[in-house]
């Protein structure tokens, strides 16, 4: 049986990755449009080295990123995490087959960020919400009206920002019976160690803790 580790190295994900990436990181506030066309114009040579990266992955390291400001609102400003362009397509995969795995166990009433009909498609990395998970959102909240009598609406306060990488290392372990050795867990553990600066010339620091925010790829 393959691992999910040998399907991250298949030459058609990586691809699949990569076109997926260049289809969204147009759309986000930040982007480095030098490494965008870079890419396109020379995806096979990607590939490699992206395969190469992975395949050493004891000593993966993250590529330095660029940390931008952004107003979140009048009253706050937000870090922007802006990955290098090879870090946003190795995240990618890495969701591509997480996503792939995890879909069938999503409970009912999960409704966004799923695979779905992309699982054959394989158009983008996840369905669309307007027209797929809206619907069946609604579709359930209907069918809720005469089951409860109230609707609990909850958010978790700087998710993204706070959640644990013991956390996500424990729930990966348990989910995909993996060890503390498992290629999947040590490069995720690396994955998550993003070296940024807001400056050039300053000495890069490092996340040790929560989810960079900035890249799309950040949240997969």
């Amino acid at each position: 049986m393959t691992s999910m580790f040998e399907e991250m190295l298949d030459e058609n994900n990586i691809r699949m990755a990569i076109r997926f990436s260049l289809d969204q990181i147009k759309n986000e506030v930040y982007y480095n449009p030098v490494q965008y066309d870079d890419f396109k114009s020379n995806t096979d040579m990607y590939v490699k080295k992206i395969q190469k990266r992975l395949i050493n992955y004891k000593n993966f390291k993250t590529n330095l990123a660029m940390r931008a400001i952004k107003h979140k609102n009048e009253f706050a400003i937000r870090n922007m995490i802006i990955l290098d362009m090879e870090d946003v397509v190795i995240r990618t995969v890495y969701g591509l087959i997480l996503a792939n795995h995890l879909e069938s166990k999503l409970i009912n009433n999960c409704f966004s960020s799923k695979r779905g009909e992309q699982i054959s498609k394989n158009e983008k990395l996840f369905e669309d919400f307007a027209t797929c998970g809206w619907h069946n959102f609604c579709e359930w909240q209907g069918n809720s009206v005469n089951k409860y009598k109230y609707l609990l609406k909850t958010d978790i306060s700087s998710f993204f920002d706070s959640i644990s990488h013991e956390y996500i290392i424990s729930a990966l372990e348990n989910e995909f019976c993996l060890t503390s050795t498992s290629p999947e867990i040590l490069l995720m553990r690396k994955i998550l160690k993003v070296r940024h600066t807001l400056f050039e010339g300053d000495k890069p620091e490092e996340i040790k803790h929560g989810i960079t925010i900035g890249t799309f790829s950040n949240h997969v």
